[in-house]
C-alpha cells in the first residue's frame, strides 16, 4: 500500500546575515505526488534527461525550463559546478538521467512560486531545505532523510523564487509550480505599468 503523510507547520523565518520576511505555512507531501500536483496545479518537470552524454553544465543550462542553478556565496558563472549523470551511475535513478553538485544543491527561478519537489539520492544526514524571496530567507523544511529515491513535496503559502539544499549533492528529478518563460516575463513586466493607469478625460 503506498505510504505517504502530509505534516502541516508553521515556519517562521530566522536565519543569521538574512532578514525574515513572512510567516510561511508549509504542507510537506512525502510519497504523494498526487496531493502535490493538485496542491501545485500547474508544474514543470525537470528530469536531466538528454540526447547528450553526462557532461558538465553552467548555472544557465535549463533556463528555458524557468529555474538556474545556483549556488551560494563564491560563484562564478563561468564555471561548470554542476553535471548530468546517467541511471548506469545510479541504482536509484527511475529515468536516464539525473544532477550531481560540488556543493549542496541549489535553484532561482525566473519568478516567485509557491510549490516544489524533489526525488533526492543521496543525504549527507537529515536534510533541510530553506525557502529565499529576494535573498530574504522564508522558510526552513525538515527533510526527513532515509530512505533516498523517495519523492519529496512542499507547498508554500507566501511565495519564494529560491530553493536551497544543505546536503544533497544528487538529484533525480525536480517539479515546480510552472513560471511564465522568460519572453512571458518580459510581456508581463512591460504590461503591468499598464494596468495601473487611468483614461484621463
Amino acid at each position: 500500500m503506498r505510504s505517504h503523510f502530509q505534516t502541516v507547520f508553521l515556519a517562521l523565518g530566522s536565519a543569521l546575515l538574512t532578514t525574515p520576511i513572512a510567516r510561511a505555512e508549509i504542507t510537506k507531501f512525502v510519497n504523494d505526488f498526487d496531493g502535490w500536483q493538485a496542491a501545485a496545479g500547474s508544474f514543470t518537470t525537470v528530469d536531466f534527461v538528454e540526447n547528450a552524454p553526462p557532461a558538465s553544465v553552467l548555472f544557465d543550462h535549463f533556463i528555458d525550463y524557468g529555474v538556474l542553478l545556483h549556488r551560494p556565496g563564491s560563484f562564478n558563472p563561468a564555471i561548470p559546478y554542476w553535471g548530468r549523470f546517467t541511471n548506469q551511475d545510479s541504482n536509484y535513478i527511475h529515468d536516464a538521467g539525473g544532477l550531481a553538485a560540488a556543493v549542496p544543491h541549489a535553484f532561482r527561478f525566473l519568478a516567485p512560486i509557491h510549490a516544489f519537489a524533489y526525488l533526492p539520492l543521496s543525504y549527507g544526514g537529515g536534510d533541510a531545505v530553506s525557502l529565499y524571496l529576494g535573498g530574504n530567507f522564508v522558510a526552513n523544511v525538515v527533510d526527513p532523510g532515509q530512505p533516498i529515491g523517495l519523492f519529496r513535496g512542499l507547498h508554500s503559502t507566501f511565495a519564494f523564487d529560491e530553493v536551497r539544499f544543505s546536503s544533497i549533492l544528487y538529484l533525480d528529478d525536480i517539479y515546480f509550480q510552472t513560471v511564465p518563460a522568460p519572453g512571458a516575463l518580459a510581456l508581463i513586466a512591460l504590461a503591468a505599468p499598464l494596468a495601473g493607469t487611468r483614461r484621463r478625460r
